[in-house]
């Protein structure tokens, strides 16, 4: 038969009929725990195993011989061995039992042991197998359900992560319409409001984009009013040239008038399309920050782009409200710096403000090389304060960093252009004085004949 430790659930195997029908207690090698062994009771039972027996004086002489098997004595129970002492370096041997029944079972566990450690070592590992496997099982009744917990609440953040993360193709077109934006020319400035769009089609949740592409549309409508205003500015000198020839008609007029006048027709032409774009243009910025500034108006893009769109409109007032807010977040932003140099050059009435946009836009030039608008603004403030030679270089340093600037190449042909000179008037001859008449007149009661 197979009998199991109690404590340690080593197996050992030993004689059933070497011993009594009410068992004898044996002492675990390993362990040194003692427990009482007891024969199966009925057929195919091999392992038995009960908690040892209280300690109780040994027997008299006058037990039981050792060669009876069948029952021992009916005065008293056997008497289970003194306590055991501390483990030894070698494997002890089971304790010695005053009766002769028990020492049967005691020599018989060492020679099973002695005999067969092989198969006793892997009996020893199923059992022990099989009882790590059920301590694990104990185990996972509370921390299976933990485990799903922690699981569940990594997935829900994984989750939340991925919704709260801006898609990458996204951002990446975000970022290639900035640098577009920078370069400042025509073409740029539309490629740049519709890479930006793609990048917001693409996430909806980058609002930041639809910022951003206002700020484009707005920047390429200012160089387009600006456009206009020049080309205005020639047509009503040419408007003004006809009406002069017209009142004073001077020697060839009539020709003079008529050139003039094919001279204002492709200029109306180009003129009023001009204007009508960058009003458009105007409108649709305003169109995207409307409802920006409604939903996220705290966010710095947006407070970004409404300062620079107030700024080229002339708004100095509304410009300077975002201004300040977007100075609360970001302390030091290029495009915040070009609204407020904006603001001076565009409604530039006096020296003072002329001179404060140059000392705002300089660093910034000096800051930010790349935002080419800082440099068209800085030339504008120095063609109103007289300054030619140093409007001419920065234009040159424009049309440096970027060849398909047509505004700079326009601002520096019109400075480098000598202006036509002013008709003179033609001169008028003076009027003959009336020829004097020698004739006498008649006397006053004279007859004619």
């Amino acid at each position: 038969m197979l009998i199991r430790c109690e404590r340690c659930s080593t197996v050992y195997e030993l004689d059933e009929k070497l011993l009594p029908p009410m068992g004898a207690p044996v002492q675990c090698t390993r362990c040194q725990h003692v427990f009482t062994a007891v024969p199966p009771q009925a057929p195919g039972r091999t392992l038995a195993a009960f908690p040892a027996a209280p300690q109780v004086p040994a027997p008299g002489p006058a037990q039981a011989p050792a060669h009876q098997p069948s029952a021992p004595p009916p005065a008293a129970a056997p008497a289970p061995p003194e306590a055991p002492a501390a483990p030894r370096p070698a494997p002890a041997r089971p304790p010695a039992a005053p009766s002769p029944p028990q020492a049967t079972p005691r020599t018989a566990s060492r020679s099973a042991h002695r005999s067969a450690p092989v198969a006793r070592d892997a009996r020893a590992d199923t059992i022990q197998m099989f009882a790590q496997r059920e301590r694990s099982r104990s185990r996972w009744k509370w921390l299976g359900p933990l485990l799903a917990i922690v699981a569940g609440a990594g997935g829900y953040g994984a989750w939340q992560y991925q919704a709260g993360k801006i898609d990458p193709a996204a951002l990446q077109k975000h970022q290639e319409g900035l640098s577009m934006l920078a370069r400042d020319d025509e073409k740029s400035l539309e490629r740049a409001a519709a890479v930006i769009g793609e990048g917001s089609r693409i996430d909806p949740r980058l609002f930041q984009a639809e910022a951003d592409r206002a700020l484009a549309m707005m920047l390429l409508s200012a160089g387009m009013r600006e456009d206009a205003a020049g080309l205005e500015a020639r047509f009503k000198a040419l408007d003004a040239e006809r009406l002069r020839l017209e009142a004073e008609k001077p020697e060839g007029w009539a020709r003079r008038q008529a050139e003039v006048i094919e001279q204002m027709k492709p200029l109306k032409a180009e003129l009023e399309p001009l204007q009508e774009k960058a009003r458009s243009l105007g409108e649709q910025a305003y169109g995207l920050l409307k409802p920006l500034a409604r939903e996220h108006g705290d966010d710095l893009a947006v407070e970004r782009a409404l300062a620079v769109y107030y700024a080229l409109d002339g708004s100095a007032e509304q410009s300077s409200r975002f201004v300040r807010n977007a100075r609360r977040a970001k302390p030091s932003d290029p495009w915040i710096d070009l609204a407020e140099g904006a603001v001076d050059v565009t409604a530039a009435n006096s020296q003072a403000t002329r001179e404060r946009a140059v000392a705002r836009l300089g660093p910034l030039v000096l800051a930010h090389p790349e935002i080419l608008r800082a440099r068209i603004l800085l030339a504008r403030a120095q063609i109103d304060l007289g300054r030619k030679d140093a409007a001419v270089a920065t234009l040159d340093d424009v049309i440096a960093a970027n060849p398909d600037h047509e505004r700079a190449r326009r601002l520096k042909a019109g400075l480098l252009t000598p202006p036509p000179p002013r008709p003179v008037p033609a001169a008028v001859p003076e009027k003959a004085p009336p020829p004097r008449k020698t004739g006498k007149l008649p006397r006053r009661g004279a007859r004619r004949r």
